[in-house]
């Protein structure tokens, strides 16, 4: 039997891979993402992006071995990423098995995973690499870089923001960054809730100072959703304290909270004002660029494609962030593992289950005073004004939102708007209800006042989600 020409060994490969992975799964990730090829002997893969390298790495390197090794005798691996993204470390790196991972085929894990022990390196802590940046995170992404970078960065960094936006990825992403940069540095990854758990117990059983060593005597301290200690007295003195040990040993520090310190309600002011010396950064809703870069890389770490349609319909409909966009994401999932779909996701798949998710909620009540408190605060602008005559550019904008979401998120009719408002005859209403479609259709820019300037649709989006929100809850 002959042995398969050069040409033709790629192919080869990527069969073995189909019967390992699954067709569905192969194809999203080596039929687009990554491209495979055979030099000197040796598998090389070509990666798009760093982050479709280090997933496939993660993720597909036993099985490429395995493939490597029944085609070409050998498990050696060359890990590229294209020109356009990749660095001079990254744009060729030679894996060569060990001697013993030959013979048994097992995977080895890549050197950045490789922590001092399993219980000090936990596999579930996100990466700061796959943190996807844009314009509302790239600051808070900067600052959580420079904190996990070693003991020399930010001190103490608090991060803020709703839900959803990617507090928590960023507060790993810095515990796993420290611990590759410094496999020996003592970090403690804590969420608020279990602080309070740990201390209390520690105060009923007597091992309050086993307790403060275990958080005080660390180089790393993040702590999340820390707005939870609100109202605990007790809880927040020791947590004040544990912040004054850990500066005067030097030790960093990270914080997440839902809201910016100084809006904590029922937080102590030393509490907040040792919060407010380090550095304090927003985490906003991402924007509809980030949105769909969202979408694209979380499809594919479900090995779904996305069709650039499909995609800017996620990111227009999931305006929450990566949350809303994950919950999307496994609904189209799991229908399509029923229906045996295949393809790229459609814009009028992802609707259809849009249409099924509305369905299902039932018909939550949006009133027009409720529109008229979102719209106002959002914008900038007090009820009073958009009830009077003024004329003033956000104003007018205002009112046109306020009438236009009426007219979608509620059955009232333009003379029950007009009169929701104060209004005698209804023509005013329906003119401004008319200015925001314009607007709409022709996709302009507008100034929103607080929100700043950005697309009239992103606006809506924005309004709307907030809208559904305040009704659910």
């Amino acid at each position: 039997m002959t042995a398969p020409r050069n040409a033709e060994l790629p192919a080869q490969i990527r069969r073995l891979l189909n019967e390992r992975l699954g067709e569905r799964r192969a194809s999203v990730w080596f039929d687009g993402e990554a491209r495979l090829d055979v030099r000197e002997g040796r598998l090389r893969i070509e990666s798009r992006s760093s982050f479709v390298s280090d997933w496939i790495q993660r993720h597909f390197r036993s099985e490429l071995q395995a493939a490597a090794r029944e085609t070409l005798g050998s498990e050696e691996l060359q890990w590229d990423v294209r020109e356009a993204e990749a660095t001079p470390s990254a744009r060729a790196r030679v894996e060569t098995p060990a001697p013993h991972a030959r013979s048994s085929g097992r995977e080895r894990r890549p050197e950045h995973d490789r922590g001092p022990t399993p219980r000090t390196l936990s596999s579930n802590w996100r990466r700061l690499d796959d943190f996807v940046a844009g314009t509302t995170n790239r600051l808070a992404l900067d600052a959580a870089r420079r904190l996990g970078s070693g003991p020399e960065g930010v001190r103490c960094m608090v991060v803020h923001g709703g839900c959803g936006v990617g507090k928590t990825h960023l507060l790993q992403g810095i515990c796993r960054a420290r611990r590759e940069r410094h496999p020996q540095a003592r970090v403690r990854y804590v969420p608020a809730e279990q602080f309070t758990n740990e201390y209390i117990q520690a105060v009923r059983g007597g091992q309050l100072d086993a307790f403060r060593a275990r958080m005080r005597r660390v180089d790393l301290l993040v702590i999340d959703d820390v707005h939870f200690l609100a109202d605990k007295s007790a809880t927040q003195s020791e947590f004040l304290h544990t912040l004054d040990a850990l500066d005067l040993a030097g030790s960093q520090i990270a914080l997440a909270s839902d809201a910016h310190p100084r809006l904590i309600r029922k937080f102590a002011q030393t509490l907040v004002s040792r919060m407010l010396a380090g550095i304090v950064v927003q985490v906003e809703s991402p924007d509809p660029q980030t949105r769909a870069a969202l979408a694209d890389r979380l499809a594919l770490q479900r090995a779904i494609r996305l069709s650039p349609e499909g995609r800017d319909r996620i990111a227009a409909r999931c305006v929450g962030g990566a949350r809303e966009i994950e919950g999307l994401l496994t609904r189209i999932d799991a229908l399509r593992a029923v229906t045996g779909a295949s393809g790229p996701v459609g814009a009028g798949e992802v609707q259809a289950i849009l249409q099924q998710d509305d369905a299902n909620r039932g018909t939550q009540p949006v009133r027009l005073p409720e529109i008229v408190d979102v719209v106002c605060n959002r914008i900038g602008v007090e009820n009073e004004q958009l009830r009077a005559n003024g004329r003033h550019r956000r104003v007018t904008l205002a009112r046109g939102l306020v009438a236009w979401l009426a007219r979608d998120l509620t059955a009232m009719s333009f003379p029950e708007i007009a009169r929701g408002l104060g209004r005698g005859a209804h023509s005013a209403v329906h003119g401004a209800c008319a200015r925001v479609q314009a607007l709409l259709d022709a996709d302009a820019r507008v100034d929103a006042g607080a929100m700043g300037e950005m697309m009239a649709r992103e606006l809506v989006a924005q309004l709307r989600h907030a809208l559904r929100a305040a009704a659910r809850a």
